[in-house]
């Protein structure tokens, strides 16, 4: 990535990769970087706020949470495609990146496309918003669960007695 872009990395959260990431990503690839430390929850709103990108290159993850708060507040997730982040991430509001050895390669080439192109950015920042909007709005989340409610199950009705379990009819 240049070094004449004009933008600033901001990287939250602490841990045992900071050393490395000081070393290679600060200094190699971004001129304008500042380590954040690790963020109170109201902190990170508030970091969220003020971002297009986020950048979430995980190595094992669930779904997570924060990518949902990114495409809530129209910020562009950038992540890896591990454990269940391909189900909410899509190509119209956010990138996936592969793991393995090429993976900062994909981050540079991501990013520099995104920061590049603001208005493709932008628009994916929107489409990210209204999906979310859209699927996870409390009124979708409660009619979704409302309809699991509704559904008809099957209970098997049993007497215990000293000698075991019986069926009840």
């Amino acid at each position: 990535m240049k070094k004449n872009r004009n933008f600033l990395l901001l990287i939250a959260g602490d841990g045992p990769d900071r050393p490395w990431l000081e070393a290679h990503v600060c200094d190699r690839y971004m001129l304008h970087t500042r380590m954040l430390g690790s963020l109170l929850p109201d902190e990170m709103r508030l970091l969220m706020s003020a971002t297009d990108i986020l950048l979430l290159p995980s190595v094992n993850e669930g779904i997570a949470v924060s990518l949902y708060e990114a495409l809530s507040m129209e910020v562009v997730p950038v992540a890896t495609a591990v454990g269940g982040q391909s189900e909410l991430i899509r190509p119209e509001f956010g990138v996936l990146l592969p793991t393995g050895p090429k993976l900062i390669t994909s981050i540079v080439e991501a990013i520099s496309l995104l920061l590049t192109d603001a208005g493709r950015r932008r628009e994916m920042a929107q489409n990210g918003r209204r999906w979310v909007e859209y699927r996870h709005s409390l009124t979708r989340m409660g009619e979704r669960a409302q309809r699991q409610l509704d559904r008809p199950t099957h209970c098997l009705k049993v007497i215990v007695t000293e000698g075991g379990v019986l069926p009840h009819n």
